[in-house]
């Protein structure tokens, strides 16, 4: 059994709503290609989905600011 191709569609639109800069969204479609091509009860797939959603929420476009300290 595939994954369906709708909660495929849904996990495409959230990474490229995500923010991620170029290289890293190259590397979660790249896994995204690999998961449509599996069967949605293997291990490895879960493993890829888990890795695909925390990337999605992940804070791309948050910066907190380093307080350096003179020695």
């Amino acid at each position: 059994m595939k994954i369906p191709l709708m909660k495929f569609e849904q996990l495409h639109q959230k990474v490229e709503a995500a923010g991620m800069p170029a290289d890293v969204r190259d590397k979660v479609e790249n896994e995204l290609q690999k998961l449509k091509m599996m069967s949605a009860m293997s291990s490895e797939a879960t493993v890829i989905r888990s890795y695909i959603e925390w990337m999605i929420q992940v804070p791309w476009h948050q910066r907190s600011k380093v307080k350096k300290r003179h020695c």
